[in-house]
Parts: structure tokens; sequence; C-alpha cells
């Protein structure tokens, strides 16, 4: 998946209220996405984290995907130390 596949995202209210818990937004987590030095990992058959970040929040995203170039939140949350590790490019 790169960042040019992803066309859309699909938001209900259970993605939308899972991520609240986290204290982000749909912008928050659209721009991050937009975030050129992101890192992809596939976790699943058609599911991948995203480590991305936005202003100076570090984000751990997870999108599984729905139809070419649309995605479903799975969740989105601040990065734990291994995944910033990864994000920036250091050995873990």
């Amino acid at each position: 998946m790169k960042q040019q596949n992803i066309k859309s995202l699909i938001w209900d209210k259970i993605n939308f209220e899972h991520i609240k818990k986290h204290n982000l937004s749909i912008y928050e987590v659209e721009q991050a996405l937009k975030d050129k030095n992101r890192k992809v990992f596939k976790v699943k058959k058609e599911r991948y984290m995203v480590l991305c970040k936005y202003k100076n929040r570090m984000l751990s995203i997870i999108v599984a995907m729905e139809q070419k170039r649309t995605y479903y939140l799975v969740t989105a949350r601040d990065m734990d130390k291994n995944e910033r590790n990864k994000y920036r490019g250091e050995n873990t």
C-alpha cells in the first residue's frame, strides 16, 4: 500500500468513537496519512499498520482494505516505543 493508493477512508460511528478515546479527530488521522515519511507494514491479509506523524503526534494507524484504494480505519493511536523506533528507522 502506498499513500497515493488511499483514495478514501471508510468512517462509521464505531471507528469514530474509537479514535475519540485516543484523543484523535478524523482530520488528524487523514492528515497523518499524508506524511511523506510514513512507514507501512502489512500485518494481516489486506490489513496494514501505517506509522506516520501529524504535527507533534506520532501515530500508529491500522487500516483494512475494503476495495481498491478504499480502506476501513480499524484504529489510530499514539505510537509505542518500538513503533517510534521503526518510524525513525532505528533497529529494535
